[in-house]
């Protein structure tokens, strides 16, 4: 289990790095009309994203597992 409390935090890294990137990751992929509805939709899914594999390593360190 410790191998996938490693992949959760290597997953929320990413996330981390896309959150803070989302504008500049729009402005490559869409088109201007799009883009703030789309940074704003990436950020809350990245987000959601944290805070679920944050949960998870939390459970997981306090199950023992």
């Amino acid at each position: 289990m410790k191998i996938l409390i490693v992949v959760l935090l290597v997953v929320i890294a990413f996330c981390v790095a896309v959150l803070y990137d989302a504008r500049k990751i729009t402005k490559k992929y869409f088109g201007k009309q799009d883009q703030n509805q789309i940074a704003w939709a990436l950020k809350a899914i990245t987000c959601i994203i944290i805070v679920a594999c944050g949960a998870a390593i939390v459970y997981f360190i306090y199950k023992g597992i």
